[in-house]
């Protein structure tokens, strides 16, 4: 009898550990997950306290906020400014301030560069826009121009005349500078008719014509046009897509 109960309980025992297994909670694994950027990065582990709050490795939930930055831009038909938007990269920053910034791009194969003002920037109205862009074709600058949708974002695409004084400082004296400057101010004056004497280093660009050093001016904010410059209109921008070179760093074209 005594040996009949042994084996019983014996057998209860054996039956008792998989629900015992099953009923014990399972060890915290935590999940894996990669924050989203410019350039693939390797997985990092998010506690397991975060994971269920739906938060990041640091705690946050802004930490994948930069997701459309990575993803690939699919190119499609596109008028010549939203291409040129799209071939500008983080990377071919120039300038900026509050005015706008400053992107290195082409423009229909040729080297340019792209200005993006955001409405409510000093100078960054509609009928300001329309001014530059009139003055950008009297002195031969001008490629072309658009805006993004809800006229909160303007697009100029200019000849890349040059880089700023900063850039090749050390080739060029500043006595030597500040001539080619007042060159290029009387060169402007005579062939287009444009006067422009705000002398602020960043309204003036300097690159070689022929192994000789040469300024130009690319701010005309504060020009006057003569009667004598030949008159021109704004036209209508192309509506382009938001893009900003900023929020794609690295990130690659699909044909």
């Amino acid at each position: 009898m005594r040996f009949h109960l042994l084996i019983l309980f014996f057998l209860y025992a054996v039956s008792a550990i998989p629900l015992q297994t099953a009923l014990r909670p399972a060890p915290n694994k935590a999940k894996l997950s990669t924050i989203k950027g410019s350039a693939p990065h390797a997985p990092v582990p998010v506690e397991p306290h975060l994971a269920r709050l739906g938060l990041g490795p640091t705690g946050t939930r802004d930490v994948y906020q930069p997701a459309k930055s990575c993803k690939c831009v699919a190119k499609r038909s596109q008028g010549p400014v939203q291409s040129a938007l799209r071939n500008s990269k983080a990377s071919q920053f120039i300038g900026g301030g509050m005015v706008g910034r400053v992107f290195a791009t082409t423009f229909q194969g040729q080297k340019a560069v792209i200005k993006i003002t955001r409405r409510g920037a000093p100078g960054g109205s509609l009928e300001q826009i329309k001014k530059e862009v009139i003055y950008l074709k009297t002195v031969n600058q001008f490629f072309g121009w658009g805006r993004n949708a809800d006229n909160s974002i303007f697009y100029i695409v200019m000849r890349d005349m040059g880089r700023p004084y900063r850039a090749i400082k050390p080739r060029i004296p500043e006595n030597q500078a500040n001539g080619l400057i007042k060159d290029a101010i009387k060169r402007y004056e005579r062939d287009f008719h444009m006067v422009n004497k705000d002398l602020n280093d960043g309204n003036f660009v300097f690159h070689k014509i022929g192994g000789v050093w040469r300024a130009e001016i690319i701010d005309w904010a504060r020009a006057d046009r003569r009667s004598e410059a030949p008159i021109f209109h704004a036209g209508e921008p192309e509506v382009v897509e938001e893009y900003d070179p900023d929020d794609h760093r690295g990130c690659c074209v699909i044909a």
